[in-house]
């Protein structure tokens, strides 16, 4: 593999590009955007969507969750969820179940 190609991004790119053409069937990305531009975030959450493969992201980057068309699956509290909906979805739940949880604790 090519990794002396530019920074970051560009470098990112590339390695996207090559793993790409060797067509593995499941692709695993953990914290892909670290170090990237905007520019670079925008390629890579088109790259993925247009990707035949199934891609699994590790991520905090609420652009790219929110970019890439993914079922999200949300770690917590030693389970894994499915999340119904879209990311804005999983946010406005997440706020009312603090809302929530804020409420009751002002009651005690």
């Amino acid at each position: 593999m090519l990794h002396s190609v530019g920074k970051g991004g560009q470098k990112a790119r590339v390695v996207f590009a090559e793993l790409a053409c060797r067509q593995p069937d499941v692709l695993i990305l953990d914290e892909p955007t670290n170090n990237l531009d905007i520019e670079s975030i925008d390629a890579l959450s088109e790259a993925i969507n247009e990707y035949k493969g199934a891609v699994i992201i590790v991520s905090h980057d609420a652009r790219l969750i929110t970019e890439t068309s993914c079922q999200l699956w949300v770690v917590e509290e030693r389970s894994v969820n499915q999340i119904d909906g879209d990311f804005e979805d999983y946010k406005r739940e997440v706020l009312e179940s603090l809302g929530e949880t804020l409420v009751n604790k002002v009651k005690e």
